[in-house]
């Protein structure tokens, strides 16, 4: 199994740890792959995305960077070309209907499952969860696709990015309603999954969502 980064989002400022986690993961001798197509190329071009993404990592050295802005017949054997994957926010709903798609849902899990890593800001971590069911009900579902099946790479949770607990009200009653766990990160903050095991990257608290309540997930910064 490889590594996953599962963000809350945030600015750059907010992210730096979690970005530097990512970088530590990463063999340096290949290229970083974005995938940007989450966002909405009307109100920020993806060019722009990368200029940004590019100024996120050239600083923790990472100096190669590809975009895709579409995964069309992009196999598992493309994305064994790169170091990791690092998937951005935006609309979660258009993301996974444009992965399911073209399959690429099925090629990132075979990368995961062979060593790679990847790292999900905000829409991008919660396609990586069970799926998108609670965003739908909060009527986020902008993009009308009826698939909300997630990659489910951590385990059976649902994610929930730029978490508040303002939050825990709908989270909660969607939690005893449905029999789910929901793992909820608020900006600046992430999960890091490696081998199975959860660590917390950032200043902030993650908690776990069940039918037990809330509990929280102490933050501890990676060595």
């Amino acid at each position: 199994m490889g590594n996953i980064i599962l963000c809350g989002g945030g600015s750059f400022n907010q992210t730096f740890a979690v970005n530097k986690a990512f970088v530590d993961q990463l063999d340096r001798t290949k290229p970083l792959l974005y995938i940007p197509i989450a966002g909405d190329p009307n109100f920020r071009p993806y060019e722009d995305s990368l200029d940004y993404v590019r100024s996120t990592f050239e600083p923790l050295g990472i100096n190669n960077i590809i975009m895709w802005t579409d995964v069309e017949q992009k196999t598992v054997e493309d994305l064994n070309q790169y170091s990791g994957v690092y998937i951005s926010g935006g609309n979660p709903f258009k993301l996974l209907d444009a992965f399911k798609k073209s399959g690429f849902d099925a090629a990132l899990i075979h990368y995961f499952e062979n060593g790679g890593t990847i790292y999900g800001q905000s829409a991008g971590a919660s396609i990586l969860g069970e799926g998108l069911e609670h965003l739908s009900e909060m009527n986020l579902n902008i993009s009308g696709k009826a698939c909300y099946i997630g990659l489910n790479l951590v385990n059976n949770y649902l994610i929930w990015s730029h978490y508040k607990s303002d939050d825990d009200t709908f989270i909660q009653s969607y939690v005893n309603k449905h029999k789910k766990q929901v793992i909820a990160i608020p900006e600046g903050t992430a999960i890091f999954v490696q081998n199975l095991e959860m660590k917390v990257i950032g200043t902030d608290s993650i908690y776990l969502i069940s039918e037990r309540g809330k509990a929280d997930i102490e933050p501890s910064m990676l060595d």
